[in-house]
């Protein structure tokens, strides 16, 4: 997983984003959708 990558804003955020989980995909491809 690419962290530098999270546009989700913090690094730690990006590995539980809510909407990567409810995609029921990775969290790198959640950081892209986000």
């Amino acid at each position: 997983m690419h962290d530098n990558e999270g546009g989700n804003g913090v690094m730690s955020e990006t590995k539980v984003s809510p909407k990567a989980t409810q995609a029921g995909i990775s969290p790198d491809v959640g950081n892209q959708e986000g």
